[in-house]
Formats: structure tokens, C-alpha cells, sequence
């Protein structure tokens, strides 16, 4: 195993109580056991977020949510495939 960086983008959530996002991200979708709460980025028009440090175990997929002030969280997007593979961009769309 080896440690891997990834940075994940994706289309911004417009909805006005939008309190920040979640990456998740494992071996095997759908059950992604791992996720980053990165809260709102410093790119709100174009949100992103690199992943550091990670034991990377080959093939992993991405998803992210996005949740709102009262901690509702939507579903994940389409999941990405990556081979960890750092640096990587993998952009995402919103779904």
C-alpha cells in the first residue's frame, strides 16, 4: 500500500442553506467506508478538495453530498473511479 493525494472537484450546490459538502471515498462502491468533511470550499463557484496522506488501495471510488444547516444530506453523486495516482484531477458531476 502506498499513500496517495487526489484532488476531487465538482459543480457547486446553489441552494441557499448550504452549510458544506462531504467526500467520500472506498474500494468497493456503494458502501464508500471513508469521507472528509470538507465544509464550505474556498471555491464556491468551483468547489474542490485534495485528499493527502491516504493509504491508497489501488482501484478507489469518490462520491461527494452535500448537506444543508440542518444537517439534511443529499445522496452521493455518481461515483468516480480513480487509481490513486497522485496528483490526480477528477472532476465530478453534480448529480
Amino acid at each position: 500500500m502506498s499513500f496517495g493525494e487526489v484532488t476531487v472537484s465538482w459543480n457547486q450546490n446553489g441552494e441557499a442553506d448550504l452549510a458544506g459538502y462531504r467526500v467520500y471515498y472506498g474500494p468497493t462502491p456503494p458502501t464508500l467506508q471513508f469521507s472528509v468533511d470538507v465544509g464550505l470550499t474556498a471555491t464556491p463557484i468551483a468547489p474542490k478538495h485534495t485528499l493527502t496522506t491516504f493509504q491508497a488501495y489501488g482501484t478507489l471510488y469518490f462520491a461527494v453530498t452535500a448537506y444543508d444547516t440542518s444537517n439534511n444530506e443529499s445522496p452521493f453523486s455518481s461515483p468516480l473511479v480513480s487509481k490513486a495516482v497522485a496528483p490526480k484531477l477528477l472532476p465530478m458531476a453534480w448529480g
